[in-house]
């Protein structure tokens, strides 16, 4: 085979590339975890060839220490930080045994960590491109494929075409009045579901208190499951519906019940709850859930309406908009951007292309406003967040605090305003945390306490605890080939922990864990009324496995718990709160003089009038009836509210440019400038040959199997590509309020769309980069349901209504990565290439 044909095609070395890179970025993150320092990142470029981690350290010192605050500070905070990282070293948050969705958080942030240093080496890694033939080759092959139209279908439509599907929803409210000594007015909710797509529904009267006794039976009878508390009631006034915001906050947890994994979301306490006595509506009844129907479909109808103008809006100022992006894409964009904030003081008054962005930009923020304070399920607990929050922050005292002249003071200000902890009492980051975190902590105490008392062992409660709350790495810490109900039987058997279990209790659990990590394949689940049958059942080990989910359920608590306490000390004590200082001061002194001269004591207050004209604008909105003919748009309102204040803001930030005297926002141009210029230019002297890699590092014998290995790498992308966009669009989808693929287009509709965009602006990224970097839960462990809950249940409405039978959820598990062979004896030696063009 002569070498013209053995040369490695585009689409290979693309593939090889982000590769080779992706296991070298994995590989020195491992390194780091195992033992954080910043040693080897802070080593100078005389030991280039020893490093262990070269792109890391490459990152660090090129983006990280040159950060222009960073680089004037004083050497002594990279000490101070290397001790904070000793101090997370020393807790045990990475070696607990936390909840599933806990590990998939964690999974989230370090997967997200991970593909960013894969988004920029994998960018600015310039390769040697093969010959045009090849290259045109290829290019025809990735021409990006027009862009479908897009059609808007309601919810209800789509629901209707999918076979199958269960729907749950909170349709109606009514007020009963209750005769006693005292005339008492209680609420009831009315609960419809449709059952396996039957076309005939099944209506319910709940209390509130009956979602309640709910979520106390679900936890009683699934300990070792996360199961969401109820939302409170709202007691503040109520708009033109009565109860509106109960209901529609009860529709989303019901919703959000039903979703839950098996055996939960489809267990017969959830059926029950939703078909146990099934009511007949009266006229009234069924003209309130018509108003309540209606004024949904109004609210769809405005959302649908809102992003149609957003997206007339953006096709109408797509040309501008395209022009601006690419003004501030070339060198010398961003100072450009710069001198036209320094000398325009009014937005009317700005060039035509950076007037029509903000235009765009309004309608935007409005319609991001109107979803998440009136539209999403979750609005009213947004709202509500939002004014508790503002009420806290004291805007006033701020403003007065911000009037110092002196940089330094005004720092000092205002730590001891946020920090300070007068007569011994929780400060007001303290006070601001625990308002996001209280309900949590206290959900977690209560039911730890409820476990206990169901536990009804102090010895296996206590011996769980300790191990929580224990120092040090311990020996059932971090193994990741246990099962949950294995580590419970590991950690009960450590005798490092206090107290000694018996051996009876161990090898009664131990029993129970067997069998439930290896269940009978035996088991029969028998249609109808007949009788199920359950071979060898045994009445101990039955109680055994129940007592296993609870200490199960309670390690998970505590944990929790623990976890939030040493989340509160790392962040409030000792070195944290210096380099917390520290970090601050050298931030904000740069800027203090700047923000004085700018009036941001001017601009606090702003934000406080922005934040409650908003609140105003969504209570008027609630307020309103939407058959009325006085009914204002919410496009209109919302708008509006937007135009009231972004003078304020611009005049802050017109500010900010004209009293830049210190030149600080020169720098930090320069600073971004450096890193679009490293994307577009590369960050290597020169680019790096592959083939030439390959052809020094494998043997003629071992060709064939590097060719498998790329074959792979190629089928493994494009599969994983494909999963890629349908979750992709599902996540858009879910986040705009819409049923996903409602029209049945092609799952890749979003990614043509980023793909022109990049084109049209010569952005040197790709898509399948930027969604990694966006949307790191494409490969996590914790794939989402693509089958609803309930849509293999089969119930009769009848009294008498026959057993339920049970199907799997049909999870869509992530792409395995394949077994390579050829390609992994490749990465040192890129990695080292890597070094040297680093340090040219």
């Amino acid at each position: 085979m002569d070498e013209t044909t053995e040369r490695l095609r585009l689409e290979q070395i693309k593939h090889l590339r982000r590769d080779l890179i992706t296991k070298e970025i994995q590989k020195e993150l491992k390194n780091l975890r195992n033992e954080p320092s910043l040693k080897t990142l802070l080593e100078t470029q005389g030991d280039d060839n020893n490093n262990p981690n070269p792109f890391v350290r490459f990152f660090f010192q090129n983006f990280v220490q040159t950060f222009p605050f960073l680089k004037e500070s004083d050497a002594t905070i990279w000490s101070k930080l290397e001790e904070f990282l000793g101090e997370i070293a020393k807790l045990r948050f990475s070696n607990y045994a936390t909840s599933q969705k806990e590990k998939s958080q964690r999974e989230r942030l370090a997967l997200k960590a991970e593909k960013l240093f894969v988004l920029l080496f994998n960018t600015s890694i310039k390769v040697v491109k093969p010959p045009a033939q090849y290259a045109v080759e290829q290019a025809q092959q990735e021409q990006v494929p027009p862009i479908p139209p897009r059609r808007y279908v309601s919810e209800d439509d789509y629901l209707k075409t999918q076979p199958g599907t269960t729907t749950v929803d909170v349709i109606g409210v009514r007020k009963l009045e209750e005769k006693a000594i005292l005339n008492k007015t209680r609420t009831e909710f009315l609960v419809q579901c449709h059952l396996n797509g039957d076309s005939a529904p099944i209506c319910s009267w709940r209390k509130h208190s009956e979602f309640r006794k709910l979520y106390t039976k679900l936890r009683r009878e699934f300990p070792s499951y996360y199961i969401p508390s109820p939302p409170q009631k709202y007691m503040e006034k109520h708009g033109f519906l009565y109860r509106e915001k109960d209901r529609i906050s009860l529709r989303s947890y019901i919703r959000t019940l039903v979703a839950l994994p098996s055996p939960v979301g489809n267990s017969p306490i959830v059926l029950e709850f939703l078909t146990m006595d099934p009511a007949q509506i009266n006229a009234d009844e069924l003209k309130d859930v018509e108003l309540r129907k209606n004024t949904i479909k109004a609210r769809l109808e405005e959302q649908r309406k809102f992003m149609q103008l957003a997206e007339e809006k953006a096709k109408d100022l797509e040309q501008m908009s395209s022009a601006l992006r690419q003004d501030l894409l070339q060198s010398g964009g961003l100072q450009r951007m710069s001198q036209v904030l320094y000398s325009v003081d009014q937005i009317s008054d700005l060039p035509e292309h950076y007037f029509k962005s903000i235009e765009q930009m309004r309608v935007s923020f409005a319609f991001t406003l109107y979803r998440m304070y009136c539209f999403d399920e979750e609005a009213p607990h947004n709202l509500q967040r939002l004014k508790h929050t503002h009420a806290l922050i004291p805007y006033r005292t701020l403003k007065t605090v911000l009037k110092l002249s002196n940089p330094t003071a005004v720092v000092k200000a205002v730590l001891d305003l946020f920090l300070a902890q007068p007569f011994k009492k929780p400060s007001l980051m303290q006070r601001i945390i625990n308002i996001n975190l209280g309900d949590r902590v206290k959900q977690s105490q209560t039911e730890s306490d409820a476990l206990r008392e169901a536990i009804a062992d102090d010895q296996l409660s206590d011996k769980i605890k300790n191990y929580v709350y224990s120092e040090g790495v311990l020996q059932c810490d971090g193994d990741s080939g246990s099962t949950e109900m294995q580590t419970i039987v590991q950690i009960l058997n450590d005798n490092s922990v206090q107290p000694e279990i018996s051996p009876e209790k161990i090898v009664a659990l131990w029993q129970a864990q067997e069998v439930m990590d290896n269940p009978p394949s035996t088991f029969v689940l028998e249609p109808d009324n007949q009788q199920s049958t359950f071979p060898h059942f045994d009445p101990a080990i039955h109680e055994a496995k129940l007592q296993l989910e609870r200490l199960n359920r309670l390690l998970t608590c505590l944990t929790h718990q623990r976890n939030i306490e040493l989340f509160t000390k790392l962040m409030l004590e000792g070195v944290t709160g210096e380099i917390f200082k520290q970090i601050l001061a050298i931030v904000y002194k740069p800027l203090a003089r700047i923000y004085k001269d700018a009036k941001i004591e001017n601009f606090i207050m702003d934000i406080s009038r922005f934040v409650d004209d908003l609140i105003k604008t969504v209570e008027e909105y609630e307020e309103q009836d939407v058959t009325s003919e006085h009914y204002i748009d919410p496009i209109k309102s919302f708008t509006e509210l937007i135009k009231r204040h972004d003078q304020n803001l611009y005049r802050f930030i017109h500010n900010l440019y004209k009293q830049q005297s210190e030149g600080i926002f020169k720098r930090l141009i320069e600073w971004f400038d450096k890193i679009l210029f490293n994307l577009r230019e590369g960050v290597v002297t020169e680019p790096i040959d592959l083939d030439q890699l390959v052809h020094e590092n494998i043997k003629p014998s071992d060709r064939p199997e590097l060719a498998s290995d790329l074959d792979k790498l190629a089928d493994y992308n494009q599969k994983r590509k494909a999963r890629q966009h349908r979750k992709l669009r599902k996540k858009i989808m879910h986040g705009m309020g819409l049923p996903s693929n409602p029209d049945g287009t092609d799952d890749n509709w979003a990614i043509p769309e980023m793909d022109q965009f990049i084109q049209s602006n010569q952005l040197p990224v790709s898509s399948d980069d930027i969604v990694d970097f966006m949307y790191p839960w494409q490969d996590s462990s914790d794939d989402e349901s693509l089958v609803g809950t309930f849509s293999s249940m089969k119930v009769s409405n009848s009294p008498g209504r026959k057993s339920p039978r049970f199907k799997p959820k049909i999870k869509e598990p992530k792409v395995p990565y394949p077994q390579l062979s050829a390609t992994t004896s490749l990465v040192q030696p890129f990695a080292r290439l890597a070094q040297e063009r680093f340090s040219k």
